[in-house]
């Protein structure tokens, strides 16, 4: 399911050092940074409409931030991830680590 996509992704990169997270490149592709635009939009709509394509929106978020580097709306992403992690799972671990690497960007 999206959800099991969405977590085995953010375990990726609440696994990342911060060295190895910085490095990662800066998108560049501007149909990749359009998509993330369209999925940021998307995103920010699901939360407040509580919608089963926020897993869906968000995962496909960080695949294309590992696969074709980082942009604006890869903190929002994980701003968003973070809050999703604290507030309906109770995981202050995950939580704090995904808002540092939004903090990091």
């Amino acid at each position: 399911t999206s959800r099991d996509d969405l977590v085995k992704t953010v375990h990726v990169f609440i696994k990342m050092e911060n060295s190895q997270f910085s490095s990662l490149k800066k998108m560049e592709d501007n149909k990749k940074g359009a998509v993330m635009k369209l999925l940021h939009t998307l995103s920010f709509y699901c939360v407040f409409a509580e919608s089963r394509y926020l897993p869906f929106a968000l995962n496909r978020m960080l695949e294309l931030t590992l696969s074709h580097g980082v942009c604006k709306e890869s903190c929002s992403a994980f701003a968003t991830i973070s809050f999703i992690l604290c507030g309906l799972h109770g995981d202050w671990t995950g939580s704090s680590r995904s808002g540092e690497l939004a903090l990091l960007l």
